[in-house]
């Protein structure tokens, strides 16, 4: 809950610019989208490349919601002035199950996902941070924003590539 108010707070305070908030645990997505949606932020989702060509053929003042959600792979291909990719948590990113020999897939997915954000990007965890946070820590900067509730720290980073 914590977390999700603090993604919340981050989105409000960015109004008017594009922001989208996107992750691989679906509970945390849809609360992210319903709390969007009780602060009378304008919300569009973002799950299949058929959402995105919808989004693209909407006139440009359609194109203003407050916040997208969605998945990590849906952002592919489009730019936002803030990337807030949320959870990227051990045992979420990648996901359980999968064997080592197949991260990359989920590390590509994240970068393709990371590399959408043109002024900011905001990285999550929970717990303990996904072995993808580890492999950046030199190239973020680091912010313990805890909150509670295990919410373990809050990086942000502007025009992070190593």
């Amino acid at each position: 809950a914590d977390h999700t108010a603090r993604v919340l707070e981050v989105v409000r305070l960015r109004r008017g610019k594009r922001v989208a908030v996107v992750s691989e645990n679906d509970a945390l997505v849809a609360a992210v989208r319903e709390g969007a949606r009780r602060l009378g932020l304008r919300c569009h989702e973002l799950y299949r490349v058929e959402d995105l060509d919808l989004w693209r053929d909407q006139r440009v003042a359609s194109l203003a919601a407050d916040v997208v959600v969605s998945r990590l792979e849906a952002v592919k291909g489009f730019e936002f002035d803030t990337v807030i990719a949320c959870d990227l948590s051990d045992g979420v990113v990648p996901r359980p199950g999968t064997p080592p020999e197949e991260n990359w897939r989920a590390a590509a997915v994240v970068y393709a996902a990371l590399t959408r954000a043109r002024d900011e990007l905001i990285l999550t965890y929970v717990g303990r941070p996904s072995i993808f946070l580890e492999a950046m820590t030199e190239y973020v900067e680091t912010h313990d924003g805890a909150v509670g509730d295990g919410l373990a720290g809050w990086r942000t980073g502007r025009n992070v590539h190593p």
